[in-house]
């Protein structure tokens, strides 16, 4: 006990998060909004058939990109911070909310796991992916406005009974054929694969984006209600005191 003692006295807790973790989490924080805001401030034409553009690269494209850096970075930020010594856990006096404040911290980082790897799958399946980096202006082409994206369902009233469509695009309410289009494997984008994993890619999104507003709401509390300076650990500075 008298060795415990006197090996936490000596070797006291940091006050801060590791310089690196600190830049990460606000990196990766800053992504998040800006990820978030592409998936929905493209307008309906940017979100469904990525003809928006920035800077002549696709709203859609960008979107991929980052979420795609997103989730490197939150992988090295958690390697990173279990090889590191973290400041000590901060209470608010509450065993209820104490707990509230881990499974927040913990939904974190499973949603931002989920949207990023979903994502990931959707880029992938419906080959979107391929098309942002392929130079050719026919890859780029399929991004411009107009142009079915493989996986989507047209707009409502595009296309007449018994008038064929272009290889790839379906009437609306129906799924693709076999899930062949696109060059990915037969059966990959299925009733139950693409779709579902649209709508939870969706869903978590929302879900994450109510847990920030949590967090943020949490980190307020400490900072000017209680005083406690707790974004100072999640800050650059001195680690121990």
């Amino acid at each position: 006990m008298t060795a415990i003692a006197a090996n936490s006295t000596t070797n006291p807790a940091p006050t801060r998060y590791h310089p690196a973790v600190v830049a990460l989490h606000w990196v990766i924080a800053l992504l998040i909004v800006v990820t978030a805001y592409l998936a929905i401030g493209g307008g309906e034409e940017g979100r469904r058939l990525g003809g928006a553009t920035i800077a002549g690269l696709p709203i859609l494209g960008i979107h991929m990109i980052l979420g795609i850096l997103v989730l490197v970075l939150l992988v090295v930020r958690l390697v990173i911070r279990w090889r590191t010594r973290q400041p000590a856990w901060a209470t608010v006096g509450s065993p209820i909310l104490d707990k509230v404040g881990v499974v927040t911290h913990w939904g974190l980082y499973i949603l931002t796991f989920a949207i990023t790897i979903t994502g990931l799958i959707l880029a992938l399946q419906t080959n979107r992916l391929s098309r942002v980096f392929t130079p050719s202006s026919a890859a780029r082409n399929q991004f411009a406005s107009g142009q079915q994206q493989p996986g989507q369902l047209p707009p409502g009233g595009q296309s007449q009974p018994g008038q064929s469509l272009p290889f790839g695009q379906f009437q609306g309410g129906e799924f693709p054929r076999g899930g062949s289009e696109g060059g990915f494997a037969r059966g990959s984008f299925s009733r139950g694969g693409g779709f579902f994993l649209g709508a939870f890619h969706g869903l978590s999104w929302t879900l994450l984006l109510l847990l920030i507003v949590l967090h943020v709401a949490a980190a307020l509390y400490h900072q000017f209600l209680r005083k406690d300076n707790l974004l100072g650990r999640m800050w650059f500075g001195r680690r121990f005191a």
